[in-house]
């Protein structure tokens, strides 16, 4: 019975250690996946952008001067800036 009981606690302790592993390794995962997120959403809205200027060039180069020239329909704000990296590892 001892040894059963030995065993019990020595389960209970590397579960209640791997309970608490996962727990610490999920923060920088997270905050990896946010700063991957938020560079995918940059890249899609620079395509955009890229998409609309060309466009906006091609319109202007086959004499549509009108619909080429709008400024606010050529080019989209990428919202806000470059950022760095968190330290993740």
């Amino acid at each position: 019975m001892p040894g059963f009981l030995t065993l019990a606690i020595m389960l209970a302790v590397a579960g209640a250690f791997s309970i608490y592993r996962l727990k610490t390794i999920g923060s920088p995962v997270q905050s990896l996946l946010d700063d991957n997120y938020r560079s995918i959403n940059a890249a899609k809205k620079m395509t955009t952008s890229l998409e609309r200027e060309d466009s906006g060039i091609l319109l202007l180069l086959s004499g549509k001067w009108k619909g080429g020239g709008k400024p606010s329909g050529v080019l989209v704000r990428i919202s806000g800036r470059l950022w760095k990296p968190r330290r993740t590892i």
